[in-house]
């Protein structure tokens, strides 16, 4: 399969519905084992540290995106756009649902025949 921006979206749709649902399998599936994944406060995962979050209590309550742009280079295509996201931190006996609006930069990689995502980076708006 050839890198496209559509397969790249399609698969983002797919990782957004993966963190909703908490669906382990499908985000180590979109996931390549080289992520680096920067989250807001500046601090750093790799792979296996967001899959352990996802497995423990944090949880997503929802996650929309507006207007993603995709920029194909080859094999590797960077996406940008905003994402307004509704969470639930793991440590947090109360559950207090958060939001937070953001930017985020991906980017994806051709890899084992399917985009994977192995660099994001989110800065909040608001």
């Amino acid at each position: 399969m050839t890198l496209t921006a559509q397969n790249v979206l399609d698969t983002e749709n797919a990782r957004i519905k993966a963190l909703v649902d908490k669906d382990i399998d499908q985000l180590e599936e979109i996931l390549s084992p080289k992520l680096t994944y920067i989250h807001s406060n500046g601090h750093v995962d790799n792979k296996s540290q967001v899959i352990e979050k996802m497995r423990g209590g944090f949880r997503y309550a929802g996650l929309t995106r507006g207007k993603l742009h995709v920029e194909i280079y080859g094999n590797t295509a960077v996406m940008t756009g905003p994402m307004d996201v509704r969470f639930i931190s793991a440590n947090d006996p109360a559950e207090t649902i958060q939001a937070m609006s953001a930017m985020v930069t991906q980017v994806w990689i051709q890899e084992e025949n399917k985009p994977r995502m192995v660099a994001y980076q989110v800065a909040k708006t608001a």
